[in-house]
């Protein structure tokens, strides 16, 4: 049984990403999905509200009907804002009991609040969010029989975090569906250089300004390109460096594919942790990656073989305009990429790795 709190219909970002590829890893006859927003009750939408740490009855109801009736034998509560119902999971039955975090939420939160703190911005960060964060980890850790993370560096941070406490950590990595033909890379069709996101998120907010105001003045590209900022939830300061000659923003497309067709992708990212679903989307249809390290962290890429690393604007420009004047790049990036996904973050690997994780309780 997977419990995610909410469903994985219709076009899904973020840690929704992350139940779908679960939900599809675990699909079988055996399987049951439970959304706790199918109870009605209001399931926090981030771990900065205050209420987070409580336990909604309408939702704690749901799961005690879900788990009377399925007899799990093993249940996998997905993301940290669901962890308070951990407890009740323990009391219902007597099975495995998994939690997923896919990253380490604290340490995270603490490089937003850095980040903020450097451009002198208030943080929603605070220090009691930080906490309260560090709260539902202990939890997980304490009561689970299991921790899965999405990358062997988001176990060390996690390890590091918290050294006192013993508990089986094992990397479920994050995986897509890879298309049976996969290819906007066809010779000559790249024309644009796109930025794909949450953009009122706060590191893609800066990966956007970086691009309108340190990229675009260097790069120098054929007429027929255009530099793109694709998303949804742009606040006005996108809106108003969209204005910008040069820089396009589309909130308008029904699919990662059709934003990213004939374009290279571009994660300028400073900030964050596990491993970003947008560029193992874009290997998985052959979409070449220009990107910071920080961005690739926890996926098994090679600087020049399935990705190209850049940290300042003027190494942007240079990988860019390699990847777009010569064909052969293109290709050996693309076709190389797209055999790693297969390999370690398809649906199939995800099973492989789950499969593996659960044999050792």
């Amino acid at each position: 049984m997977l419990i995610a709190p909410g469903r994985t219909e219709g076009h899904l970002a973020g840690f929704a990403l992350r139940w779908k590829a679960l939900s599809d890893a675990l699909e079988s006859p055996d399987f049951s999905y439970v959304a706790l927003d199918d109870s009605g009750s209001n399931i926090p939408l981030s771990l900065s509200e205050s209420d987070v740490e409580h336990a909604d009855d309408d939702a704690s109801m749901l799961i005690v009907r879900s788990m009377e009736r399925f007899r799990p034998d093993v249940v996998v509560l997905t993301e940290l804002r669901i962890v308070p119902y951990l407890p009740l999971v323990r009391s219902v039955a007597e099975c495995v009991v998994v939690v997923d975090m896919h990253n380490v939420e604290s340490h995270l939160k603490r490089q937003l609040a850095a980040a903020d703190a450097r451009a002198g911005h208030t943080t929603r960060y605070t220090a009691d969010v930080l906490n309260l964060v560090r709260r539902l980890e202990l939890l997980a850790i304490d009561l689970a029989d299991q921790i899965w993370l999405c990358s062997k560096d988001d176990c060390q941070i996690l390890r590091s975090a918290y050294p006192d406490r013993l508990v089986p950590l094992h990397v479920v990595p994050n995986a897509v569906s890879v298309p049976g033909s996969s290819g906007p890379a066809i010779p000559g069709t790249t024309r644009k250089v796109v930025f794909v996101g949450t953009l009122g998120y706060p590191p893609n907010e800066r990966a956007i300004r970086f691009i309108a105001h340190e990229l675009l003045p260097l790069l120098k590209l054929p007429d027929h390109f255009i530099v793109e900022i694709a998303g949804s939830q742009a606040p006005d300061s996108v809106r108003e460096l969209a204005g910008l000659v040069g820089l396009k923003l589309n909130e308008n497309f029904e699919s990662f594919e059709e934003a990213t067709r004939g374009a290279i992708l571009i994660a300028p990212l400073w900030e964050g942790s596990g491993t970003r679903f947008k560029l193992l989307e874009a290997m998985a249809h052959r979409v070449p990656i220009v990107a910071t390290r920080l961005a690739a962290e926890g996926l098994d890429v090679v600087d020049r073989k399935e990705i190209m690393f850049a940290e300042n604007a003027e190494e942007f420009n240079v990988a860019i305009r390699a990847v777009a004047d010569d064909l052969t790049i293109s290709h050996r990036l693309c076709d190389r990429s797209l055999d790693l996904v297969r390999r370690q973050y398809s649906i199939p690997a995800m099973r492989e790795k789950i499969a593996t994780a659960l044999r050792s309780v």
